[in-house]
């Protein structure tokens, strides 16, 4: 009886021993794997007031039940970090993202039928051009999203309709607004619309050019002083009458860039004269690239 339990005891001892280190590797590999469910993504928004995009960089928490890419898509729906006058929300309010489904290069996103409503500040028809490019925006945001990290190249939208059901879940043409039903082909990345230093530099110069200083206050929002000093400092400066720009180059840090303009400008007795290759800086700021004050009262005050 003693024996049996010594050896009872044995195989005991023997299984905890066996089973033990393969209990460490499991815990270890779900550590692992709950690492791994966290990643830096690149989202992309509207940049308020203009037909470019912006960037943030969020971290994206996927799970057993949400891929990565849906919860990017959910993080675009939900709108940028914090509140921001630089970048808007995509999508009209009450947007759900139902399901992201790929298959090869191709992304299938379903999303709830309020991807087809309007914005809360649209007044159509009277604003139809603005509110076009606004879908178009809103679309180039999830496939530029979607397709930054390279794993797929083409997104297909889908849309589940409760009220007015078609015989395809694919988005249409009507959703820009246009006066079509046609069913669109899978979207593919759109990099014209986002925003670089050169465009922010042009934007700039061409404020400048309109001499609209209220706007030009506007665009310096998050590096700017007050209103009336901006107003005081470009009012005396030379009128711009044509300007070029380079492509820029952006700095290590990726938060500051140089773009070198070309300005023609005329004095008040109307003469012209040409500045060649004045260094414009710019800083990204919110998730946009903007022209550094400094830099900007440096080239207002230039004289022949």
């Amino acid at each position: 009886m003693q024996n049996t339990r010594y050896r009872a005891l044995l195989l005991v001892l023997l299984i905890a021993s066996m089973l033990c280190p393969v209990s460490a590797q499991v815990l270890d590999y779900r550590v692992q794997q709950s690492q791994h469910t966290t990643r830096p993504a690149v989202l992309y928004f509207p940049f308020t007031g203009t037909p470019w995009l912006g960037t943030q960089v969020r971290m994206i928490a996927a799970s057993e039940t949400i891929s990565f890419e849906q919860a990017a898509v959910q993080a675009l729906v939900d709108g940028p970090d914090a509140p921001s006058d630089s970048l808007s929300p995509p999508f009209p309010p009450g947007t759900q993202v139902l399901s992201v489904q790929p298959e090869g290069d191709l992304l299938f996103v379903t999303f709830n039928e309020a991807l087809l409503g309007r914005y809360p500040d649209e007044t159509l028809p009277n604003d139809l051009a603005q509110a076009q490019l606004r879908r178009r925006l809103a679309m180039a945001a999830l496939v530029n999203t979607l397709t930054e990290r390279g794993e797929y190249r083409r997104v297909q939208v889908l849309v589940r309709a409760e009220t007015n059901i078609r015989t395809s879940m694919r988005l249409a043409a009507s959703y820009y607004l246009e006066d079509s039903d046609v069913l669109l082909d899978p979207l593919t990345r759109d990099e014209a619309c986002i925003l670089t230093p050169a465009d922010a530099a042009k934007m700039t110069l061409d404020t400048w050019q309109k001499r609209d200083w209220r706007t030009l206050y506007d665009q310096m929002r998050d590096l700017r002083p007050s209103q009336d000093e901006v107003a005081r400092a470009f009012e005396s400066s030379l009128r711009l009458v044509a300007y070029a720009a380079s492509t820029g180059t952006v700095a290590p840090d990726g938060i500051s860039a140089v773009v070198s303009v070309t300005l023609d400008l005329q004095d008040d007795g109307g003469a012209v004269f040409s500045l060649p290759a004045f260094p414009l800086v710019l800083t990204r700021v919110g998730g946009v690239w903007r022209p550094q004050y400094e830099s900007l009262l440096r080239m207002a005050a230039v004289r022949p």
